[in-house]
């Protein structure tokens, strides 16, 4: 019996294998214009079929079907008898019985001008008095413009006090990849020990999956981790102050193309501080420059400089701080590239300095030849001007 439904399990797994290589083979010669074309009608069908869903689910609910079924809740019943995981069990569940009082909230899902995530945040708060309010501020936003819309309808009691809490950090050991900041890398592998079960962290690290009882999975985990000693840093800030964490963490995203953590952000900006501040630390640096300033006196002999001399009229690929400048004043800090449809990209990640007539054809580096561009759209540039084949040598893994 076991052998023929591993049998038919085989044959299944084979027949499907064998039809996505047939939809890839054919999405593979199928034209650009198509392929966006397809994407979007399958994007309303999606649509359509998530909202079909959760009209199930809100009547499974009102009948209580899944009690029948040995579930003793519907959320049992999403993650068991479905196969949800835990937020898309509660997303879902949040959005069916939010339908039954707001049933227009099912057409704004179906244009997209919600989606699950924004109306799980709101289904808590959402009232007959308030919801029209409440629908504007967030439609046609992401989750987290949505939250700071809707944030003045969950104020806190009370300011809370700045906290410093020492925690252990159970801490992955890894190798990290060549060419990645091996801080990011020990971070993005980390479980803090210490967690809060009301609320989730602020995309700084992973979720850990746990069991109904609430206990992580951790039984391979001894011979892969080590705790480690570390500090738990709990504060309030205004919006003014995330607006230059966004900032600044879109300046270093060029050297953090996966994100960087508080941790490292705080200690670069703190670094720079003292860097320039701290009496001690300028002290040093005189000091180095002199005995630099020293050595390059005596290394460097009067043909040396001669030549240097001629170096610096030579044509080259450098940039000048002020030119660097008024591109990025004059793009507004944000990637200049305008798609086929009009449709700016806006991106502040990763940004570069692009020169529009390429430089190895003769392009300068005035402003006007230059423009802000993030490093996905400065690559499909270069592959436009020189092909993806020659690019591919000079374009780093991502």
């Amino acid at each position: 019996m076991d052998t023929c439904a591993r049998s038919g399990r085989r044959d299944k797994l084979s027949s499907l294998n064998n039809k996505f290589k047939d939809l890839m083979a054919e999405l593979e010669r199928i034209s650009d214009n198509k392929l966006i074309s397809e994407i979007h009608a399958l994007n309303k069908r999606e649509r359509k079929l998530k909202l079909t869903v959760i009209f199930h689910l809100r009547e499974i609910d009102r009948r209580e079907l899944y009690l029948p079924l040995g579930y003793h809740s519907l959320f049992e019943f999403c993650r068991r008898h479905l196969g949800y995981t835990r937020s898309s069990a509660y997303r879902r569940i949040r959005a069916a019985r939010c339908l039954v009082d707001f049933p227009e909230i099912a057409d704004m899902l179906l244009s997209g001008e919600l989606n699950l995530s924004t109306v799980s945040l709101i289904s808590g708060i959402l009232t007959k008095e308030n919801r029209d309010d409440i629908l504007g501020r967030v439609s046609g936003k992401s989750y987290r413009e949505a939250e700071i819309a809707v944030a003045v309808y969950k104020p806190i009691e009370t300011v809370t006090r700045d906290k410093i809490k020492p925690v252990s950090v159970l801490e992955k050991r890894s190798t990290p990849d060549v060419g990645s900041d091996p801080g990011v890398n020990n971070y993005s592998k980390s479980f803090n020990v210490e967690t809060d079960s009301g609320e989730k962290s602020a995309e700084i690290t992973p979720d850990v999956e746990t069991d109904p009882a609430g206990t992580a999975e951790t039984d391979k985990r001894d011979e892969e981790a080590e705790v480690k000693q570390k500090f738990k840093l709990e504060f309030m800030v205004n919006p003014e102050f995330l607006k230059k964490v966004e900032e600044i963490r879109s300046e270093l995203s060029r050297k953090y193309p996966s994100g960087v953590s508080f941790e490292i952000l705080f200690n670069i900006v703190m670094d720079e501080y003292l860097e320039r501040r701290s009496h001690e630390r300028r002290i040093k640096r005189r000091e180095k420059e002199k005995s630099s300033k020293k050595r390059k006196r005596k290394s460097l002999s009067e043909d040396n400089r001669k030549r240097e001399k001629k170096k610096s009229g030579r044509r080259t690929r450098d940039i000048p701080a002020a030119v660097r400048d008024e591109v990025y004043r004059r793009d507004k800090g944000r990637c200049s590239f305008v798609g086929r449809n009009g449709t700016r990209c806006n991106s502040t990640w990763n940004l570069e300095i692009d020169h529009i007539v390429p430089f190895a054809r003769g392009g300068d580096s005035s402003p006007c030849n230059l423009r802000l561009l993030c490093g996905r759209h400065n690559r499909l540039e270069a592959e436009r001007a020189y092909g993806k084949d020659f690019m591919r040598k000079y374009i780093r893994k991502e």
